[in-house]
């Protein structure tokens, strides 16, 4: 496994769109891909963000599926792992990147779930992009919207369904965009912005504890 570096983001939506990759399958799961990356925990814990216990079973780590490949997308999964690698680091909970997701568990997990347990769909408050949001939620009745900025005044106007499950997170701005670019994932960096991943979070792990046995 590469170690990635705690505070580098690279800018680039080439980056940031899902590759096809091979998956190797070992005793009926996949392993983890080649591109498959370790990520660091921050140097340092921001007051606000508590402390992750290990709740994930040796051989049941969480994995978070994120569709889409946009700019609030890729900033939404920077933020999310870091927060999880940050939060868990005492508890020495393992974070991985992957394309258009991550895991996190055990320390020791090698192979992939059989399926992902959440599914995420990054959204901004455009109707074009509610719309394709819409239409993707219809063949995942579990996946939760992440609505780029909160605003529920305008969810009608915008065709968001009322009975679809949403998450809002301040909407991304300049310093946001700006905290990449030296400081680290704004989850980490931007209090407000970060309270609001933090948010997501929970719901994860909320979703993720209902599933175990």
């Amino acid at each position: 496994m590469v170690q990635a570096p705690a505070t580098r983001f690279r800018f680039d939506f080439d980056d940031l769109r899902p590759a096809i990759v091979e998956l190797r399958v070992v005793g009926g799961r996949p392993a983890l891909p080649d591109s498959a990356v370790d990520v660091a925990a921050a140097a340092f814990r921001p007051r606000w963000l508590p402390r992750l216990l290990a709740v994930f079973p040796a051989t049941q780590p969480l994995h978070v599926e994120i569709l889409d490949s946009g700019t609030f997308a890729g900033l939404l999964l920077e933020s999310l792992a870091a927060l999880f690698a940050t939060a868990g680091a005492e508890a020495r909970i393992r974070v991985v990147r992957l394309e258009g997701g991550f895991l996190a568990g055990s320390p020791a997990f090698d192979r992939l779930p059989s399926r992902p347990q959440v599914t995420l769909l990054p959204t901004d408050l455009t109707r074009p992009a509610v719309a394709a949001a819409n239409s993707a939620a219809r063949s995942r009745p579990a996946a939760l919207l992440v609505l780029n900025g909160c605003l529920p005044h305008l969810d009608g106007h915008l065709g968001i369904d009322p009975g679809q499950p949403l998450l809002r997170v301040p909407l991304v701005g300049r310093g946001e965009l700006e905290a990449v670019r030296s400081e680290g994932p704004p989850g980490l960096v931007r209090r407000g912005f970060g309270l609001g991943c933090l948010g997501v979070a929970r719901r994860i792990l909320a979703i993720y504890s209902e599933g175990l046995p």
